[in-house]
């Protein structure tokens, strides 16, 4: 089997677009090869078969059908609802969200990976015993106040 870029050049061999040392390949190879022979032989008959081939043309009023119809130039847009069956009613897909949106809550509120409640009460104790021992009285704490004290917090009650 010969090359693709050879069939290419057999091509334009007959085309005669094949100049210098191109041709001079292309001879050489259809002097020792019969199978580049009759792959030659083979596209000279392709291309005289669809010399030959009738011409057809589109209808004269093609363009003005087409911009006439604007349903056949534009894209169609799909809704959301297209996968569904045509026999289901529209109307259905209300109940069928709710319970998946249901379903969803359910299995998101008892999921090993939910976030767990902050313990308030430790929190609160901190801020109380920040407030009385520290001298803070009637200022709020910023956050990185808190951090060191439920660390130790949370160390001490284990």
């Amino acid at each position: 089997m010969l090359e693709t870029n050879f069939s290419e050049l057999l091509s334009a061999y007959i085309d005669g677009e094949v100049e210098g040392e191109e041709l001079n390949r292309v001879n050489a190879l259809l002097a020792s090869s019969s199978e580049a022979r009759q792959e030659l032989e083979q596209l000279q008959e392709m291309k005289v078969a669809l010399a030959s081939a009738p011409r057809l043309s589109a209808p004269p009023d093609l363009v003005a059908l087409l911009l006439a119809n604007p349903k056949l130039h534009q894209k169609q847009r799909r809704t959301w609802w297209s996968f569904l069956p045509e026999s289901m009613p529209r109307w259905t897909l209300a109940p069928i969200g709710a319970a998946f949106a249901a379903l969803v809550v359910v299995v998101g509120m008892n999921a090993p990976w939910a976030a767990k409640p902050l313990p308030f009460a430790p929190l609160l104790a901190a801020h109380e015993r920040q407030i009385t021992d520290g001298g803070m009285q009637g200022r709020l704490l910023a956050a990185s106040n808190y951090s060191s004290l439920l660390a130790a917090q949370h160390e001490a009650s284990r």
